[in-house]
């Protein structure tokens, strides 16, 4: 007789599985602590680095900033003026396949930071043409605390993305968000 395989919970106990297939099970666990130990540390290992968007009232005290020197409305409209730069390589040796072949980089995107620019991402990607996106850098606000919300904003621009997907975690980015992306990635 033959036990049945234990079926995961949730998404999150699932890709904590893929993630210990990648790593073994020793290394994911390490990892995820790691991560979940540093997530809120406002001050590095060293005590001599400071993470200021580790503050929780770090926000408030930007905007504060900003608009005591009269920024903060030049700083909102600069945050949606968004365009698209084109840069052609010439790689001389570079396999005949790829001639011509277009990657769309985003970076540094904080979904859950502003629902006006999350627009303006889409807005300015939606006439694009490429044939592979690149996802690098931070994908959500903190660096600690729920993930909800980012989650919700990268299916919204996984959504919007035509064709291959390839994120890259930064350091803003938990394991679970990247695991989830990284789920997304490999059903395109």
């Amino acid at each position: 007789m033959t036990a049945k395989a234990h079926a995961p919970d949730s998404n999150n106990e699932l890709l904590d599985y893929r993630l210990s297939l990648r790593l073994g099970p020793v290394h994911a666990r390490q990892r995820l602590g790691i991560e979940q130990e540093a997530e809120a540390r406002v001050f590095g290992q060293d005590h001599k680095s400071f993470h200021l968007e580790n503050l929780t009232n770090a926000p408030g005290f930007i905007r504060f900033c900003l608009q005591s020197v009269g920024l903060y409305r030049r700083a909102q409209a600069n945050s949606l003026k968004l365009a698209a730069v084109h840069n052609r390589f010439v790689l001389p040796d570079l396999p005949e396949a790829f001639d011509g072949f277009r990657i769309l980089h985003l970076t540094d995107l904080h979904v859950d930071m502003d629902e006006a620019n999350l627009q303006a991402v889409l807005q300015t990607i939606e006439p694009l043409e490429y044939d592979l996106c690149v996802l690098t850098g931070d994908y959500r606000k903190l660096t600690w605390g729920p993930i909800e919300a980012a989650l919700s904003g990268m299916a919204r621009l996984r959504n919007a993305i035509r064709g291959t997907l390839l994120p890259c975690s930064g350091t803003m980015t938990v394991s679970a968000c990247c695991r989830r992306w990284k789920t997304w990635a490999t059903a395109c």
